[in-house]
């Protein structure tokens, strides 16, 4: 049986370059940010989501969030990573995809 191979996940390194200039989404956080793989689709065994499903979040938030798991991170800081990642994705079109083609 033959299964059908899929197409790796976006990347783009302006889009993230984008994202770790925005502030930490948990509110009062002022820690530099990195862009967070927040997504499920496109996703193998040790494969991060599309680039376009990330989030900005500082280190320390990060790695609360992969040891504490997405439902619960979203739950303890009140965030919903799929709008925030619709959000992220409009602005940017908005905004900076333009300057990128």
């Amino acid at each position: 049986m033959n299964s059908i191979p899929k197409s790796p996940p976006a990347r783009d390194d302006a889009y993230k370059a984008w994202i770790s200039s925005k502030p930490c989404l948990i509110p009062g956080c002022i820690r530099r940010t990195e862009v967070a793989h927040v997504g499920t689709t496109g996703k193998g065994t040790g494969q991060k989501c599309s680039d376009y499903e990330a989030v900005p979040l500082c280190y320390y938030h990060h790695h609360e969030q992969h040891c504490r798991g997405v439902k619960w991170f979203q739950r303890r800081y009140r965030v919903d990573f799929e709008k925030e990642i619709v959000r992220l994705n409009a602005l940017y079109k908005i905004y900076c995809a333009d300057d990128n083609e």
